[in-house]
C-alpha cells in the first residue's frame, strides 16, 4: 500500500463507516476519538504501521488503541474486525465473530 493519506474528511468517514457496518449487526460501542481513527484506519485495510505513520505515534501506541477496539468489540485479531465490516451486512444470526476460533 503506498503512503497513507491522513485526510480528516475522509478519515472520519471511515470510522463512521465501519461504526455503521458493526451498528448493523447490533454492535453499539462507544470508541474514544483516537480509537475512532484507529477503526477508520483499519476499515482501509492500512497495517499497523501505516496506522502509526499516519497518525503520528509509535507502534506501541497503534497497538494499545487497536487492542482496546479488539476489546470492545470481542474480536481477538485484526482479521475478524475487518470481517466484521464485510459480514455485518448478512442476514440475521450469522455471526460476526467466530469465537471458537
Amino acid at each position: 500500500m503506498g503512503k497513507l493519506e491522513m485526510d480528516p474528511g475522509a478519515l472520519e468517514q471511515a470510522a463512521r463507516f465501519a461504526e455503521a457496518r458493526l451498528s448493523e449487526y447490533g454492535m453499539n460501542v462507544s470508541f474514544t476519538a483516537r480509537e475512532r481513527q484507529v477503526l477508520g484506519l483499519v476499515a482501509r485495510c492500512a497495517t499497523s504501521r501505516e496506522i502509526s505513520r499516519a497518525l503520528g505515534v509509535s507502534p506501541s501506541t497503534t497497538k494499545f488503541h487497536l487492542h482496546n477496539v479488539l476489546m470492545k468489540i470481542g474480536a481477538e485479531s485484526r482479521n475478524e474486525l475487518v470481517r466484521a465490516f464485510f459480514l455485518a451486512s448478512e442476514p440475521q444470526g450469522t455471526a460476526i465473530v467466530d469465537q471458537a476460533g
